[in-house]
């Protein structure tokens, strides 16, 4: 995960610009929630502007990074408007089931069942993120894990109390996620070896399975694969190769670029211990290499 910049008053304006009309109606809407004390409705409209956070996001998964096919060519075969905060029945994580299927235990709490879900943000700029199917549907569904006490209200900002464990990652109304997870080689890791940094790590990766997931390895080793080479060519390369491997780079660790939190990490990685780079490079090209037919 990264951090894609933006304000609420340009993230309005971008929206009002996409659908005039859209917040005045959303804002009407949240009345209705507020007076029904839950989420209520058949005809939804936040797939209007879907396209405003494709974009802020760079065409990419909110969560595990993967790049998606735009909205206008297929997007909502592998993409989903996804709220941060689920509009209703937030259950408990993880539920027996998956504690059982994914060997997960805490000495932590990850917050309790919210039966009203978040209905007064279900229309709230900051509380959407366009996602892979894979993160969204099976995997984020309608849980919402928090480290404090649930509360109710209608303004992302306040509700930060709960202490969530899932970095938001559009602005600057949570932490950057860079600054919770990281990459060794292909796997992320935890930023910090203690404390509520190393808890919320340690949930999102369980949570969205962003450690054993193979779509995922498989991209992020033609990542490190890419950051590798373009890196050995600014050190060996011809005037020429320099100058291309310098461009290449420049993009791979960009946020327009796949896994970019990976790509980044990779190049720390190299410039700090080239051996341990050199290892896990090679580390990566045996995997893909075992994956071949």
């Amino acid at each position: 995960m990264i951090r894609y910049p933006v304000n609420l008053r340009e993230l309005r304006a971008r929206i009002e610009a996409k659908s005039p009309g859209w917040l005045a109606e959303a804002e009407r809407r949240t009345e209705e929630f507020r007076r029904a004390g839950t989420y209520n409705e058949k005809d939804p409209i936040w797939g209007r502007i879907k396209s405003v956070y494709m974009d802020l996001q760079h065409d990419k998964c909110a969560y595990c990074e993967r790049k998606l096919a735009t909205t206008d060519f297929g997007g909502s075969i592998e993409q989903d408007m996804d709220h941060y905060r689920s509009k209703a029945g937030v259950r408990q994580w993880p539920t027996p089931e998956i504690a059982r299927e994914r060997n997960i235990s805490y000495g932590f709490a990850t917050g309790d069942p919210f039966p009203e879900g978040y209905h007064l943000v279900a229309y709230h700029s900051l509380n959407y993120v366009v996602v892979c199917k894979k993160c969204n549907s099976p995997l984020k569904s309608n849980f919402f894990p928090i480290a404090s006490v649930r509360v109710q209200g209608d303004d992302p900002a306040s509700l930060q109390v709960e202490r969530p464990f899932l970095p938001y990652p559009l602005g600057d109304l949570d932490e950057d996620p860079e600054k919770i997870l990281t990459f060794e080689g292909v796997s992320p890791v935890p930023r910090l070896k203690r404390g509520p940094r190393r808890r919320r790590a340690v949930v999102t990766i369980d949570f969205f399975e962003l450690d054993n997931r193979e779509e995922l390895w498989r991209e992020r080793v033609t990542v490190i694969d890419h950051v590798y080479m373009a890196l050995e060519l600014m050190q060996a390369g011809d005037l020429r190769q320099r100058k291309h491997a310098r461009r290449s780079l420049a993009w791979l660790v960009s946020p327009d670029a796949a896994h970019t939190n990976c790509a980044r990490a990779f190049r720390s990685l190299y410039r700090r211990d080239r051996q341990r780079a050199d290892e896990i490079y090679r580390a990566a090209l045996a995997y893909r290499d075992s994956q071949s037919p």
